[in-house]
């Protein structure tokens, strides 16, 4: 949370399974976040090196990607 300045209630982190997965890395990390004016390139770069700066604190290699997504586009259907 500290990393992405959110509340708890915003965060929600998914974990899933890759059975094949190219590459080197131990995980790839997707993140898509709101994309907000205080977002800029140089903070949500700065976000992914803190990021990958925890997981090497606890022996990851992470692959990072950031999406930034405009609400007004976004549908969602809850149960």
């Amino acid at each position: 949370r500290s990393i992405w300045n959110v509340p708890p209630d915003v965060l929600k982190v998914l974990i899933l399974p890759t059975h094949a997965m190219s590459g080197s890395e131990d995980l790839y990390v997707d993140v898509r976040a709101k994309a907000k004016p205080e977002r800029t390139q140089e903070v949500v770069d700065g976000a992914m090196v803190k990021m990958r700066e925890l997981f090497r604190e606890h022996g990851y290699e992470a692959k990072i990607r950031v999406e930034l997504y405009d609400p007004s586009l976004q549908s969602a259907l809850d149960p």
